[in-house]
């Protein structure tokens, strides 16, 4: 079974943490049945989507990717105590299942964090098609993104840990080549909320 990653947004207004957002109608309570339902009716905006194990791994070194080839911005922090009600009981309702890693960040951290620094090696197995993308320059040096506008026409760029007749290549790359865009629309979104230090996200690993 594979692994979500959940990740929503909170503003400190008053002294107190609040949902950036209020909580949303969830679509599958029009669609499902109530005694087939497995979330509750009314849930947080989730953040989340698109995001990947690498990302996770850049946020708090866990998951998948957190063998080194990235910086991370800081170890999993837990749930904070001071979450707002909603956020800690949408978390509690989570936590009868599989929740992993909990953490949190400031918007100001994100925000601080290089994401244009350049990481070390990364691996996977191409097509044979595309292999010779991934050779290195007349200095001996990597490629330092994955090459996925030179992509030969008719192939989708991918790559795998293992694929049947396909060739082991090496490139370098960015945290945020790493992410695509994920890391900017999710700072942006963030930002209209409030300021930095009043800004910050909660998030874990739902399996």
């Amino acid at each position: 079974m594979g692994c979500d990653i959940d990740l929503y947004a909170e503003v400190l207004r008053d002294g107190r943490w609040e949902l950036a957002v209020p909580l949303q109608w969830n679509p599958l309570s029009d669609s499902t049945p109530a005694e087939d339902r497995w979330e509750p009716d009314w849930i947080p905006e989730d953040l989340g989507v698109g995001a990947s194990s690498t990302m996770f791994a850049i946020l708090s070194n866990f998951g998948r990717c957190s063998n080194g080839a990235f910086s991370y911005i800081a170890e999993p922090r837990g749930f904070p105590r001071d979450a707002s009600p909603e956020l800690q009981s949408y978390h509690d309702w989570w936590d009868d299942k599989d929740v992993l890693a909990p953490s949190w960040l400031l918007l100001s951290e994100l925000m601080a964090f290089d994401w244009q620094k350049q990481t070390g090696v990364r691996t996977g197995m191409v097509v044979p098609e595309a292999a010779h993308l991934f050779k290195r320059d007349l200095n001996g040096r990597l490629r330092n993104s994955f090459p996925i506008r030179e992509w030969p026409e008719g192939g989708t760029p991918s790559y795998s840990g293992y694929k049947r007749g396909g060739v082991q290549v090496y490139w370098t790359e960015t945290h945020a080549s790493a992410v695509g865009e994920f890391h900017l629309h999710l700072i942006d979104k963030l930002r209209s909320y409030g300021e930095p230090d009043n800004v910050r996200i909660v998030f874990w690993y739902s399996c």
